[in-house]
């Protein structure tokens, strides 16, 4: 089997990258994908610091102001890494700064936006709007994983940059899902792997790849990705689901992987079918 090259392509449109990259499950690396975006002209850690220095945010568990935690991030190194800010969902921790980050990509066509679907507004608010990530040289992102439900992932970088790990959905067997939360793996150390603790994991194919700021990359649905970063980071992420993980979204989020047998999951199946093909409808317009 070939081996697997992340691609970095200029100049994609959304339409571009649902048709190239979201059908057939393949990541890639956009450069200028969000150059748009006003906080492209300001974002930068100190300040986001000098903006927000009292803004309260729960890294690992513990809540710390802003200000003080990006201190930390600038003064942290290889050999002395800082904590990982993640989980911080903006619109439902700073809204204001949401025009800043505006358009997503692919947000008109994302479905998890589309009141026709039957989600919570706090679903809604986690799984379509942005994702503030921030972190310092060394720091892995603390998991390894596929987004929850098969969605797919977009990651900016506006400072900073990171070396992404992803492996494809097949590989899931060398990765020891856990029972309870199976898109995340039971390998908490990466610097190496314990081969003596997870010894399947010598089977596997990482496939790694460098991204910089400026870079979006898109991370397709079932992919299992890990990140180390390699200097003060600033980024933003934001999931999606689209035609292209319209199945496998649906049968994680409602069916439990489609685990569930009987007449009521099979009318659910049904009535989510239908609502895909209106979805398709609506998408592709008069």
């Amino acid at each position: 089997m070939p081996a697997i090259v992340v691609e970095r392509r200029e100049g994609l449109r959304y339409e571009d990258i649902e048709r190239e990259y979201q059908w057939p499950l393949r990541p890639v690396v956009v450069p200028g994908l969000c150059a748009d975006w006003p906080a492209f002209k300001t974002w930068t850690l100190p300040y986001l610091r000098d903006r927000f220095p009292r803004f309260q945010v729960r890294v690992d568990g513990s809540m710390v102001a802003l200000g003080p935690f990006i201190d930390e991030v600038l003064a942290a190194t290889p050999e002395r890494p800082c904590r990982y800010l993640r989980e911080c969902y903006l619109a439902k921790v700073l809204p204001e700064v949401l025009p800043e980050l505006s358009p997503i990509p692919g947000q008109p066509r994302n479905r998890t936006q589309s009141r026709l679907v039957p989600l919570g507004d706090a679903y809604r608010n986690e799984a379509g709007p942005p994702e503030l990530l921030i972190s310092g040289p060394g720091t892995f992102f603390p998991v390894l994983h596929y987004d929850l439900h098969h969605l797919h992932a977009f990651i900016t970088q506006l400072q900073g940059d990171k070396e992404f790990t992803v492996f494809p959905p097949g590989e899931a067997e060398n990765l020891y899902p856990r029972e309870d939360r199976r898109q995340v793996s039971r390998i908490d150390c990466f610097d190496p792997v314990d081969l003596a603790r997870f010894p399947r994991f010598a089977n596997a194919t990482p496939i790694r790849f460098r991204v910089n700021a400026g870079d979006t990359v898109f991370v397709p649905s079932g992919w299992w990705h890990f990140t180390r970063t390699l200097s003060p980071s600033l980024a933003i992420t934001w999931n999606s689901v689209s035609r292209a993980n319209w199945r496998a979204f649906t049968e994680d989020h409602f069916l439990g992987e489609g685990r569930q047998r009987g007449l009521k999951p099979t009318l659910k199946r049904l009535y989510l079918r239908v609502i895909g093909v209106m979805l398709t409808a609506i998408e592709r317009g008069p």
